[in-house]
């Protein structure tokens, strides 16, 4: 009962039991309570140590459990997830994104309960396992990112590829069919040139030859003809030969200006000839493809938004780099459309950077806050202690409860205590912070302000991992450093601990790991920065350069808007389009596919707008030149001196005809009415020269008939030269349109398919992803658990814990059958009885039964010293011979009462070479390891001493003197006070005596400690319990083991012993020493026992 309530004392406080089970006060003093009363307590004090035992490892196993348990549920969860991959392939991107981020938050949820499950077992321990489950806990962390995030990354990968066959499909198309307008406009104006040219080269030719040579000449034989009847016969006939020539000076003047206007009217012909040819000469085919969009700007895979900017502006430049070409009205009405979907975007201020500037200016801003490395430091350390609970709840709590001076006062206010833990880490790491911050300051951008944005994060990554590497180095030799300036600072005298020390140093310990990986996971935020699997924040300078690259080419080539054109509805169109599109992620494939074929469809409808206007404009003028000319042809057969047209006129249909007629009908009549039928010789002159005349005029008005026909031809062919100048007209602008719309259906059946094929190879890439996610995922969670298994299997059969299950089960392996074995061994001896005759038998039994009940516990202690040994220094420390010596010890007692079946004189050796032994084995010096355990061995053999050493004294316990004790010879022996009989001792006596000589020698005992603990360590103790909160009494307590009723606490008398301040340790010391006075003897009262 002494070992095993001495194992117990041993390991109550100890975090390894504490965490678990806690034995308390009470439990101990019931534990004790049991102690010296002999055998008729044994069965109830075994009954209940094995309660206590089975109920610590009851919590044991369920705390330990817990991070198991919750560990292999995730695999569980994992499994079904991978079973679910195939069905998913088939389901929407959106809707498979949203079902992987819901079971990454369960895979979370599970990890984080595992972290959890690391508070409620003790420091050691959850230490061990933090590295495990904190790897599972950011494995399923960044399984959820990727779950989030990095698949839409594929989706805008797929997008941007097929944009470039989709890109390449329009402009094979787009030159394609612009080559078969090209050729339809070609032939359409060709033809009307053609007919134009003819009409001019040809028919206008014969006209104007008409006119001139073959009327002029008519004409100017009528003159001569006249002009010598003028001569000849002036007086005779100058009358009638005066109106004759009147007639033909008029007929004169009127050719004359019809010549003048048809000439005027050809020559705005040839005019609009010209102009048509040279409109004829600008229709030229594409000579340039569209312009494929290149970027390795990784902000374009940072949301939405830009990947839908990225769209418009590869339809912009593609639409203006294929119709570059196109007359300049149509280029620029097309660069102004391009302007509206590129500022589309532009919500921002003049005087604000644009989105790659902010990114730019936030990265600088991001480096430079870690130029002050001893502030982010702080900031961590801060960070740390306002959210860790086990440093704040399990140990600076403990710690400060622990200190009860004045040092209480400054301490218990968190705040207070937390900034003085943060002054004491960064001065202990002030080395190696100076050095991390001078590395990032002489690297960032007021140092370096022309590096690149690459050239800085790599410089903050290099600082940070070169403090987290010198911090990795020193964790642990900082410690005490730490814990020293701390209690430098709350008032510790030198050379003293404050209570609770060891809570204070696993505080700053878990402090320095935490902030170890804090600073760990800044660096490797910063380096994910540059990560190409990411976001690669490299090419934002490269994104800058080509941005602004881009907008000084548009805004030098674009031309200032023209009013006349309303284009403000079509921007607002467009705007609302990308914004729509922007704020629904979950329909990308349709906002992008309806972005770009509303963008074509507007381009080209745009486009087909001004192609039709500028061609409708062009030929307007020529339209009315051509009817101009129709018009004057038309004056010219029926035009009269008024203008008023008829519908036929006397002598012929036009004026010239008129008056040629007039002149051949005033001829006749002269030659009637002047010359007659016969005429004198002198009349005969004149008759013949008249009869010249009128042939003259005969021919006149033949060859203004002729002029007429050719009018007329000229008339008819225009006629047709207008009509397929109006048939070109509209057969181009419908041609244009059906060329367009073509294009336009071509293009909505390669997009749509386009995207289809997206959608179908998203699916499958977003499968494959999480495919091989959730078996990366399922490895490391594997991994960890089989690491967490083993680590508690071995913490488990390690240390306090493996010693108390070697305890009570006589292994540390976890095997069913040998549940309770070991301290099964002392069960069945609880109902022995000193009354029987076979209690020999039965203490032989017990005996032998608690050697082999220690012997695994000596077996595992000597495994562990091996253990301790082979993770330390690797030499045989010397306390493997001292335990050796304690088991010798040991072993040599058992044996010896079981073969002699009692309690005899050498017992007390034994006993004392036990204690001896014990003596020497001093745990202080011990590693860490050790201590604890050799402290459970030390206590409770000792216990088991002590108890020992009353064991024979108990068995006669309330016995009295019954019997003969001597019986007498019948010889005298003669001395000098006189004459006394002679005796022997019975059997019976020899018994009495040697109760009396082992009562005497345990009195002796018990009397030799209290005089020496009472001249050293209870020299000012009291006789009570509790002088003081938390603090025992040495004293009181050695009274009270003794068998005496001692009072409970100060300034109360509810014991059997006295109670006055004046009964301290030394005046129990001079009692034992003050004489005693018998009739032949002065002896003190301890000699009377020696």
């Amino acid at each position: 009962m002494g070992f095993l309530s001495g194992v117990l004392g041993a390991v109550k406080d100890d975090t390894n039991v504490a965490s678990y089970y806690y034995i308390t006060k009470d439990k101990l003093n019931n534990f004790n309570k049991f102690l010296y009363t002999g055998h008729s307590n044994f069965s109830h004090f075994i009954s209940y140590v094995s309660c206590v035992l089975s109920d610590y490892d009851i919590a044991l196993k369920r705390k330990t459990d817990e991070v198991r348990i919750s560990l292999e549920s995730l695999k569980e969860q994992i499994e079904l997830g991978k079973k679910s991959i195939e069905q998913d392939r088939f389901r929407d991107i959106s809707k498979q994104v949203s079902e992987w981020t819901r079971r990454a938050d369960k895979y979370i949820s599970k990890a984080t309960d595992a972290d959890n499950a690391l508070r409620k077992i003790d420091l050691q321990l959850s230490c061990k396992l933090n590295v495990y489950v904190k790897s599972v806990v950011q494995a399923t962390e960044g399984f959820k990112r990727c779950a989030e995030n990095n698949d839409l990354n594929v989706l805008n990968e797929l997008a941007e590829n097929h944009m470039a066959k989709v890109t390449a499909f329009i402009s094979s198309q787009s030159k394609r069919l612009m080559m078969q307008f090209y050729a339809y406009l070609e032939n359409c104006i060709g033809a009307l040139y053609m007919s134009l040219e003819s009409l001019k080269n040809c028919d206008f030719n014969d006209l104007d030859t008409s006119v001139y040579p073959d009327l002029c000449s008519a004409f100017d034989l009528v003159k001569i003809g006249m002009d010598d009847l003028l001569i000849k016969y002036d007086k005779e006939i100058v009358s009638g030969v005066k109106s004759i020539a009147e007639d033909v000076l008029a007929l004169k003047s009127t050719v004359t200006d019809e010549k003048k206007k048809l000439a005027l009217q050809v020559s705005s012909l040839q005019a609009q000839i010209t102009s048509l040819k040279d409109l004829r000469t600008l229709v030229v085919p594409p000579s340039t493809t569209f312009d494929e969009y290149q970027s390795d700007a990784e902000d374009n895979k940072w949301n939405l938004h830009k990947q839908i900017q990225s769209v418009t502006l590869q339809i912009v430049n593609s639409v203006k780099g294929c119709f570059a070409t196109l007359p300049s009205d149509i280029s620029a009405a097309l660069k102004k459309y391009t302007n509206r979907i590129a500022d589309a975007d532009d919500n921002s201020s003049d005087d604000e950077d644009g989105y790659l500037d902010k990114i730019e200016s936030g990265v600088v801003t991001y480096v430079g806050t870690f130029e002050n490395f001893d502030s982010k430091v702080q900031e961590w350390v801060t960070d740390i202690l306002k959210k860790d609970k086990i440093v704040n709840d399990r140990y600076l709590k403990r710690y400060v409860s622990t200190n009860i001076r004045e040092s209480y006062f400054k301490i218990r206010d968190s705040t207070h205590m937390h900034g003085i833990l943060t002054t004491a880490v960064r001065t202990a790491l002030t080395r190696y912070i100076t050095a991390a911050g001078e590395k990032v300051r002489l690297m960032t951008a007021e140092s370096r302000p022309n590096e690149t944005i690459a050239f800085h994060l790599r410089a903050l990554k290099e600082g940070i991992e070169h403090f987290v590497g010198q911090l990795g180095m020193v964790l642990d030799d900082r410690v005490g450093a730490i814990v020293d300036d701390v209690e430098d600072q709350l008032g510790v005298e030198d050379g003293k601990s404050s209570p609770g020390k060891s809570h204070l140093t696993y505080a700053i310990r878990i402090l320095l790991h935490q902030l170890h990986s804090v600073a760990r996971q800044a660096g490797n935020d910063a380096a994910a920065l540059l990560n190409e699997t990411f976001v690669n924040m490299a090419n934002v300078d490269k994104s800058i350069v080509d941005v602004k690259a881009l907008s000084s080419t548009i805004e030098a080539e674009l031309t200032p808007d023209d009013s006349s054109h309303d284009y403000s509805k079509l921007g607002n169109q467009m705007r609302n389009k990308l914004i729509n599109a922007a704020t629904d992620d979950n329909e990308v494939k349709n906002k992008m596919k309806d972005l770009l074929r509303e963008a074509c469809i507007r381009g080209i409808d745009e486009l087909q707008a001004q192609i039709t206007k500028i061609v409708a404009g062009k030929f307007t003028d020529g339209r009315t030149s051509l009817e101009g000319i129709k018009s004057e042809l038309v004056k010219l057969q029926t035009k009269e001196e008024v203008d008023i047209t008829t519908t036929h006129a006397d002598g012929g249909d036009s004026l010239l005809e008129k008056q040629a007629h007039g002149l051949h009908v005033t001829v006749l009549n002269f030659l009637r009415d002047k010359i007659g039928e016969s005429a004198t010789p002198a009349q005969s002159s004149v008759h013949n020269d008249m009869k010249r005349l009128l042939r003259n005029v005969d021919i006149l008005k033949q060859n203004v008939a002729n002029v007429k026909k050719r009018v007329c031809a000229v008339g008819e062919k225009l006629e047709k030269c207008i009509i397929q100048a109006e048939e070109l007209i509209t057969e181009t602008t419908k041609e244009a349109t059906r060329s367009f719309d073509r294009l336009r259906d071509a293009v909505n059946i390669i997009v749509e398919r386009a995207f289809n094929d997206i959608q179908k190879e998203a699916r499958i890439r977003y499968t494959e992803t999480k495919r091989k996610e959730v078996d990366a995922l399922m490895n490391i969670v594997t991994d960890q658990l089989t690491s967490i298994t083993k680590t508690i299997s071995d913490d488990l059969a390690t240390g306090v814990k493996g010693f108390i299950k070697t305890l009570k089960d006589g292994t540390t392996k976890n095997l069913s059958s040998m549940q309770g074995k070991n301290i099964g061994r002392l069960k069945k001896f609880g109902d022995l009885s000193s009354q029987q005759e076979y209690d020999r038998r039965q203490f032989t039994d017990l005996a032998e039964a608690f050697h082999d009940f220690c012997q695994p516990l000596h077996t595992y202690l000597l495994g562990e010293i091996t253990r301790a040994n082979l993770n330390n220094s690797g030499t045989t420390p010397n306390y493997s011979a001292r335990l050796k010596s304690i088991f010798t010890a040991f072993s040599t007692l058992l044996p010896h009462l079981r073969e002699a079946n009692k309690y005899d004189h050498r017992v007390p050796s034994m006993l004392s070479n036990l204690r001896d032994a014990l003596t020497v084995l001093k745990p202080d010096g011990f590693s860490t390891p050790n201590s604890s355990t050799l402290d459970c061995i030390t206590s409770g053999l000792t216990k088991f001493a002590d108890e020992l050493d009353k064991a024979y004294i108990s068995v006669y316990d309330g016995q009295g003197f019954e019997g003969k004790v001597v019986e007498e010879t019948g010889t005298v022996e003669v001395y000098t006070t006189g004459v006394y009989p002679v005796y022997l001792s019975t059997e019976y006596g020899k018994k009495c005596a040697k109760v009396f000589c082992t009562a005497l020698e345990i009195l002796f005992h018990d009397l030799s400690e209290l005089r020496e603990e009472c001249k050293r360590d209870w020299k000012d103790l009291n006789i009570c319990m509790h002088p003081g909160e938390d603090i025992e009494n040495g004293l009181a307590s050695y009274l009270k083991n003794c068998g005496y009723g001692v009072p409970s606490k100060q300034g109360v008398q509810d014991g059997e012993l006295r109670y006055g301040e004046s009964w301290t340790g030394e005046s129990i010391r001079a009692t034992l020493l003050i004489k005693q006075h018998d009739a032949t003897l002065t002896r003190t009262a301890f000699r009377l026992v020696y």
